[in-house]
């Protein structure tokens, strides 16, 4: 007879909280008639409307019952009795305490990675400590419950603790990503299942949920710029596209990180970084469309850079060189259109400053060809002076010309 792990159900904070030992207010090495006396008890209590109370706190009438369930059951009630010890030594439930401790504050769990590893390789500790399975395999026999546990299922109930205890890190780590949008304390996870051997195979499982995250993620905010785009407003994409951005560098590129240093299999990465090359495309390709080309440079750059060793590399290098050779695309159309009024403008100035300087320019030069040799106009009637100083500016070219007074 094996141990039979694969049949049980995953455990849970909540399980692993509401312990039937617990509920029923006895301890690791109650017998049959102290169970059946416990639950006896507080089923009265309920009756008569009078709340009833374990080791645990308050319990209902449906949770009462559930703990009898369980510990009717051989390997059930070995498992609930393991848990209930944690770690011997006298310290009932330390690990049982520190464990939930952990579980309900995520803010603290994320941020004190390392005590999870502690946890576990208590856990590992206990699995392997004959003392405690000396002591599991005294209480099974010394309980006289009516179908008890064989000595291998109580070895083999002990044996699978790491195994369990790691199964619900990594629920918890999966629960917190999924529920809250936040995978810090996964990634953490990713790293620090694999030092141990009861983690190996939860870390793959855990793995493939982080894979699954990101490729949701990136599918969801890709959906979020295509609704922005059908509304054909800059106020509108600009915004989505920049969150999308800003979400990458923050959440997605250091989880892929987290993931690749975790262990993540060639395979995995492949289509990981396949679809955030896809999903940098996308982005570039909006930014491109509302004329903002150098960010769509920029983020096809770093699109070309996830898709190492992929089928998608070649495809985006094209169009990166396209971009890079069209760099008039580098301004929006009427910010070109600016910069050629400003140039006109320029030439215009300097074209006027180059007039005004000719004008006031010092001769440099005299006039040699004489002035042609030009009558006094003979339709007016003019003194001898005026007559005279006519002719000196007709010969000389200087001064200024009179009229001639009329008569």
């Amino acid at each position: 007879m094996g141990v039979k792990v694969a049949v049980m159900r995953a455990l849970t904070v909540r399980e692993f909280a509401g312990n039937p030992f617990g509920v029923l207010g006895l301890g690791p090495g109650a017998t049959q008639a102290e169970v059946d006396g416990a639950a006896r008890r507080m089923r009265v209590m309920a009756g008569q409307g009078v709340v009833a109370k374990g080791e645990k706190g308050a319990r209902s009438g449906m949770a009462v019952e559930r703990a009898v369930a369980q510990l009717a059951d051989p390997i059930e009630r070995v498992r609930a009795r393991v848990w209930w010890i944690g770690g011997g030594k006298g310290k009932r439930e330390e690990l049982v305490r520190e464990v939930i401790a952990l579980a309900s504050n995520m803010d603290r769990a994320a941020k004190r990675s390392g005590r999870w590893g502690e946890l576990l390789a208590r856990a590992e500790i206990m699995a392997r400590d004959a003392t405690v399975l000396a002591e599991l395999q005294r209480q099974e026999r010394a309980g006289e419950f009516e179908k008890a546990a064989t000595p291998a299922e109580v070895a083999g109930a002990l044996a699978e603790v790491p195994t369990r205890l790691a199964e619900m890190f990594a629920r918890v780590a999966w629960e917190r990503m999924l529920d809250h949008d936040d995978p810090r304390l996964a990634m953490r996870m990713a790293q620090m299942l694999p030092q141990f051997a009861s983690g190996r195979t939860v870390h793959r499982q855990l793995l493939t949920r982080i894979e699954d995250y990101l490729t949701r993620g990136f599918d969801r905010w890709k959906e979020t710029i295509r609704q922005a785009w059908n509304t054909r407003t800059i106020s509108r994409i600009r915004p989505a596209c920049d969150l999308a951005m800003e979400l990458y560098r923050k959440k997605f590129s250091p989880t892929m990180e987290a993931l690749e240093r975790g262990g993540g299999v060639e395979d995995q990465m492949y289509r990981v970084r396949a679809a955030a090359a896809g999903y940098l495309d996308y982005v570039s390709q909006a930014y491109e469309a509302i004329y903002q080309y150098g960010t769509s440079r920029r983020i096809a750059g770093r699109a070309i850079a996830a898709a190492r060793g992929t089928a998608r590399q070649s495809e985006l290098e094209q169009r990166w060189q396209r971009l890079k050779r069209e760099r008039w695309k580098l301004v929006r159309p009427r910010a070109r259109k600016r910069s050629w009024r400003g140039f006109g403008a320029a030439v215009g100035v300097a074209i006027a400053a180059r007039t005004v300087a000719l004008f006031f320019a010092p001769a440099t030069h005299e006039q040699t060809t004489p002035a042609p040799a030009i009558s006094a106009p003979t339709h007016v009637q003019m003194s001898p002076e005026a007559q005279r100083l006519y002719q000196h500016w007709l010969d000389t070219g200087t001064g200024r010309p009179m009229t001639a007074p009329e008569r």
